[in-house]
């Protein structure tokens, strides 16, 4: 199992809220329905960031230049 602490939420979470969670699981191994959805989103992150947000920086890495430089974005530009 692997905990991912609340640090942009505030402080990690105390190990007492995490116990209940653990023996609930029963200590069992990886499951393959666990694993299938894990890969799916993971699946799905990829191919939002490969194609969609790749896709879209060619149109907005000159908008993110021209306000480094100081030039005024507009509403239809941005």
């Amino acid at each position: 199992m692997t905990f991912f602490p609340q640090l942009i939420a505030g402080p990690i979470v105390h190990h007492k809220e995490m116990l209940p969670q653990i023996a609930e699981r029963g200590g069992r191994g990886v499951l393959l329905p666990d694993l299938s959805v894990g890969l799916v989103i993971f699946g799905l992150g990829l191919f939002k960031k490969v194609i969609l947000a790749d896709g879209i920086a060619v149109y907005a890495l000159p908008v993110f230049a021209a306000a480094d430089v100081g030039q005024t974005v507009g509403f239809l530009e941005a």
